[in-house]
């Protein structure tokens, strides 16, 4: 038991602690129960109005996740907001950077393959990004926008990734008769700000100075031997001091480990960028990317064997130029020892 669940424990009529996930500010804000019974009764009329198939209903959504963040983390309120259900979440203050998931699942049980975007000024996606990312496992497609969001561009060409799904054929047979925009769900502000603050977690735990403590008081009775009392005061300071150096040490190699990683320079990915010539909207395949790897797998193998090959031609050169010296130096010597027999 860490300090901060004893003193919470210690203040329990006026603090609690639970297990909580960030929400962003304006959605806090938006947060209706009333608003979404109205919303799901819409739904439902239309669909009984309209006989809406359910191969016809889709639902598509775009979640945002900060780099380096985890959403989930435990949190201490004011038990009487907490009960009173003013504060139930925590509210993120902004400034992280995000990369985008989009995912589609449709009434009948199919689904399309999500697509996740990341944020890049030129449209780069970076080997260092995808190093966990198995195509043999995993399905998804990958696109990257300047903000790390979707827009209409992005939503249509991820659609359109298979061209013989239903929703795709549906969608540009609706767009070829109406004529009109039918991506406008994806056309969304980027949020300026978006993060969450970060959690306090702590590692200190008096457990086992406690154990000392318990063995020492079965021994001695330190209400009595002044000795008895300097000792367990001193053992609770040296266990306190040693469970701050551990977290203290365990947070500065996290951090070093963390900052290697962003010190890894990435390098973009050959990816085909054939089927968008004007700078359009693209996604990459698993397919895609596997083969984008194999590509630059070989170009560094090639690299290698050219710098191999170098080193190799430089190690013959100056082999070549010691054994011509070493010659020059007998030819000297020969001569030398010829000149002193004929004087």
């Amino acid at each position: 038991m860490s300090w901060v669940d004893r003193f919470t424990h210690q203040n329990k009529e006026s603090l609690i602690s639970r297990w909580t996930a960030g929400i962003d500010r304006d959605r806090h804000a938006a947060d209706s129960p009333y608003k979404y019974e109205l919303f799901f009764g819409l739904i439902r009329d239309k669909i009984a109005q309209y006989l809406i198939e359910a191969r016809d209903t889709f639902n598509m959504d775009e979640k945002g996740f900060m780099i380096g963040m985890l959403s989930r983390c435990k949190r201490v309120f004011n038990r009487p907001l907490w009960e009173s259900r003013t504060v139930r979440q925590a509210i993120q203050d902004g400034s992280r950077d995000w990369v985008s998931l989009i995912a589609c699942i449709c009434a009948d049980g199919s689904c399309v393959d999500p697509a996740l975007i990341y944020p890049s000024t030129v449209g780069n996606l970076q080997d260092t990004w995808l190093e966990d990312f198995d195509p043999s496992h995993h399905q998804a497609f990958f696109s990257a926008s300047e903000s790390g969001w979707s827009n209409n561009q992005i939503g249509l060409a991820w659609l359109q990734q298979d061209p013989a799904s239903y929703l795709s054929t549906s969608l540009n047979a609706y767009a070829a008769a109406s004529r009109s925009r039918i991506l406008d769900r994806f056309d969304q502000s980027t949020p300026a700000d978006r993060g969450t603050p970060d959690s306090d977690n702590s590692g200190l735990s008096a457990s086992n100075w406690r154990k000392i403590d318990r063995r020492l008081r079965a021994l001695v009775d330190i209400r009595v031997n002044t000795e008895a009392q300097k000792l367990s005061s001193a053992i609770h300071h040296i266990s306190i001091q040693n469970q701050l150096l551990r977290t203290e040490n365990k947070g500065l190699r996290e951090a070093l480990v963390t900052k290697k990683r962003r010190s890894k320079k990435g390098r973009p990915l050959p990816l085909d960028r054939s089927n968008s010539p004007h700078g359009e909207a693209q996604f990459w395949s698993p397919h895609n990317v596997q083969r984008a790897r194999d590509l630059q797998q070989q170009k560094d193998a090639e690299e290698a064997e050219n710098q191999r090959q170098k080193a190799d031609r430089a190690e013959a050169r100056k082999a070549n130029q010691q054994l011509k010296a070493r010659l020059a130096e007998e030819r000297r010597a020969t001569r030398t020892a010829n000149r002193e027999k004929r004087a």
